[in-house]
């Protein structure tokens, strides 16, 4: 029996292919760390604890629409109403707010989740029972 030995040209050739399938799964991530680093040498206020805090609370609301946006699209389907659907939340949250009470706030934050809720049960049924394409169906609510 011969067993083959890899030569360095194969070593050098299987090393640039790992590093590259890195680069290329990590490329986002690495973008983000280098764009975070120059807003820190320019602006060290960046890097505050404060500035990071207030980062994730403003990325919160589209983070959680991007998982149900993932599922969808797991699935199969596409929906394009995600964004229509929050603005509508959003408008009832805010238009039923009154004198400001936290029983006011809860009131606004169920009639803003149950707006929304509604509106993806209509997605849902329009396109399990009614057949109708999703991409049409979630474009039709987003429309209207």
């Amino acid at each position: 029996m011969h067993e083959a030995k890899e030569t360095p040209q194969a070593q050098l050739d299987l090393r640039t292919l790992l590093l590259k399938a890195v680069s290329d799964k990590y490329r986002a991530l690495t973008a983000l760390f280098v764009i975070g680093g120059i807003a820190t040498v320019v602006t060290p206020a960046f890097a505050s604890a404060r500035n990071l805090s207030f980062i994730v609370v403003q990325s919160s609301v589209i983070g959680v629409m991007a998982l149900g946006s993932t599922l969808v699209i797991l699935a199969g389907s596409i929906d394009l109403s995600p964004s229509a659907v929050a603005t509508l939340a959003a408008i009832i949250a805010v238009s039923s707010l009154g004198g400001g009470s936290m029983g006011d706030f809860l009131v606004a934050i169920t009639l803003a989740l149950g707006a929304a809720f509604a509106l993806g049960i209509l997605n849902g049924l329009l396109v399990v029972v009614g057949r109708i394409p999703s991409i049409i169906a979630t474009l039709g609510t987003m429309l209207a």
